[in-house]
């Protein structure tokens, strides 16, 4: 729904939308920490954490001005070299859902809660304890946790 006219990549992939808005703000921070790329990638109505929404509130906002709201899922700026854009997992792989290494590499532009935007570094994210990726849908602690380091 929120498509860049500059992005060149999202019009194929990741649902036509260059954009991704955290899965913290509408699961508890239980499903959230229990979230994996499996099933952010199969569906979160699949059995299993994410298959029901939880609204959060904005007092559960710990750090609103560290919790991105909502953030450019490749990373289409600042790359060094002959670097791709990648998504929040880096080059994926299909087969295992492991992160690729260059999860960490690229920045993009994220929206906080307190309203700010900013530019971000993928190195600067915080990384889920699972996997190390940069990834705002399964932020340790959810809406009460901060999407950087």
């Amino acid at each position: 729904i929120l498509l860049c006219p500059s992005d060149t990549l999202s019009g194929t992939g990741y649902d036509a939308t260059s954009y991704n808005y955290s899965a913290a703000f509408y699961h508890s921070p239980d499903v959230t920490d229990a979230l994996t790329i499996r099933n952010l990638r199969s569906a979160l109505s699949d059995p299993g954490p994410g298959a029901v929404c939880e609204t959060q509130t904005e007092s559960n906002v710990q750090f609103p001005a560290k919790k991105s709201l909502v953030a450019e899922w490749f990373t289409s700026h600042d790359h060094a070299g002959t670097q791709n854009p990648v998504g929040f997992w880096g080059t994926l792989n299909a087969a295992t859902n492991a992160p690729g290494a260059d999860r960490s590499t690229g920045a993009r532009n994220h929206v906080f809660a307190d309203g700010h935007t900013k530019l971000v570094f993928a190195k600067q994210q915080s990384a889920t304890a699972a996997d190390d990726s940069p990834d705002m849908n399964r932020t340790p602690g959810g809406v009460a946790g901060s999407d950087l380091r």
